[in-house]
């Protein structure tokens, strides 16, 4: 049921983002990386980080400051695009 919901969910959104203008859809591409930017750099290394209890705390301050770099690079070149171009694409997967 769930599959079904978002596959539901993932074609409203392609309809929906295949009406828009380039202009339009430029401004979704830069709230889209904006968000996911500051959601995956401030939420996802604390909540990976401390899943690993076994670290000393040094560790995980390290590897929270290295998966912030990372995903931010990621994010610079371009995470928003894909995903963007794949859920208009139909591809959302």
């Amino acid at each position: 049921m769930s599959e079904r919901v978002s596959g539901e969910i993932r074609d409203q959104l392609a309809d929906r983002l295949a009406q828009l203008t380039p202009e339009q859809r430029a401004a979704v591409r830069t709230a889209m990386k904006e968000r996911i930017a500051d959601e995956l750099r401030e939420r996802l290394p604390d909540k990976i980080a401390d899943g690993l209890s076994q670290l000393t705390p040094e560790q995980r301050d390290a590897l929270r400051s290295a998966l912030r770099q990372r995903l931010a690079t990621q994010v610079r070149e371009g995470l928003s695009d894909r995903l963007t171009n794949q859920i208009s694409d139909g591809r959302g997967d």
